[in-house]
């Protein structure tokens, strides 16, 4: 096969449109907590989800926004509730993750007005899934 034939073609007229590319829709964010969940299985890692949660819609612009100074960190997703979620491996701060999140907060504030940050953190061989990272949130 030639190199011409391996040619990235352009995405088709009926595809999604590009905005918040790099923010996962739930299904797709949940495989990926998962998938990196089962692949750590007895290994005693750090990790982080850190979640958005915005008292008035996140508009679509914002939204693109912030997974884009996120996915750098990590899987970027939307989660049921429709905040924004960073899934982070990671060591935590000793002060709690308080620098890395001030740093993620940081990244996003001009975005929203009113937003909440909060941090879910855990052991991968003491959290289970998706689910069980997500009854971490306060």
């Amino acid at each position: 096969m030639s190199l011409r034939g391996m040619q990235r073609r352009p995405a088709p007229a009926h595809a999604a449109p590009d905005d918040g590319a790099a923010l996962l829709p739930w299904y797709a964010f949940e495989a990926v907590i998962e998938r990196s969940l089962a692949m750590l299985h007895g290994v005693h890692i750090e990790l982080s989800l850190f979640v958005i949660r915005s008292d008035r819609t996140i508009e679509g612009g914002a939204m693109a926004a912030i997974a884009a100074s996120w996915c750098r960190f990590g899987a970027v997703g939307r989660l049921p509730d429709a905040s924004i979620g960073l899934f982070y491996l990671g060591p935590h701060e000793r002060r709690g993750g308080t620098a890395l999140a001030d740093h993620l907060r940081r990244r996003v504030e001009h975005h929203l007005r009113a937003s909440d940050l909060v941090i879910a953190q855990g052991w991968s061989d003491e959290v289970d899934g998706a689910s069980d990272l997500l009854n971490l949130l306060p």
